[in-house]
């Protein structure tokens, strides 16, 4: 039987009562639930980047090590004299990690380093022995990657747990560059603690 009348516009609007109510439940638990969530991944996330170093402290070692790797080249006699570029280098944010705040972590580049001429190619495998042996003193344990190998264009590249990258390339120069993984800033590993965004 088609309704029709009051008894009809009544039974709508109950309708939709219910219907309301329902969704509206479902939304304020699915809300609550997903916040309590994020707050317990952003909490383990942060307790996993503190078992690094802070970003000013990993940055100074592989400073250490690119300077070594350069005194051993040019011991070596495999790639001459260096020079840093201006300007090269920066910081960045990162998309690990993703439920901790954009201004607690951050990666880096660091200056990226150019040797004027290539390396002659009789020459470039004892350059990356070198590379091997000085990154995996600092915890770059990867096998080297080659990325390119041709006559006189060569490029490779070895990454540490951290998720940072040593890339060392020659073609009409040579060049040496560091970027970082993704760490904590040192206020933010002094402090212990997440920044807690004002809306959870």
């Amino acid at each position: 039987m088609r309704l029709r009348g009051p008894t009809s516009t009544a039974l709508v609007c109950v309708v939709l009562s219910v219907l309301m109510t329902v969704s509206g439940c479902g939304v304020s638990k699915g809300g609550s639930e997903g916040t309590v969530d994020k707050a317990t991944r952003r909490q383990q996330q942060f307790q996993e980047m503190m078992g690094r170093p802070d970003i000013e402290q990993v940055a100074q070692r592989y400073n250490v090590m690119t300077a070594t790797l350069r005194q051993r080249l040019e011991t070596d006699a495999v790639i001459g004299k260096w020079h840093e570029d201006p300007g090269s280098g920066g910081g960045a944010g990162c998309h690990d990690f993703p439920d901790v705040e954009y201004e607690d972590k951050e990666t880096r580049s660091l200056p990226l380093w150019v040797s004027d001429g290539e390396v002659p190619d009789d020459k470039w495998a004892r350059a990356v022995e070198i590379t091997q042996d000085v990154a995996a003193q600092y915890g770059f344990e990867t096998p080297i990657r080659v990325i390119i190998n041709a006559p006189g264009d060569h490029e490779i590249s070895t990454a540490d747990p951290f998720g940072a990258d040593l890339i060392v390339g020659t073609k009409l120069s040579s060049v040496l560059q560091v970027r970082t993984g993704c760490h904590l800033t040192a206020k933010a590993h002094q402090r212990g603690t997440p920044t807690i965004p004002e809306f959870g």
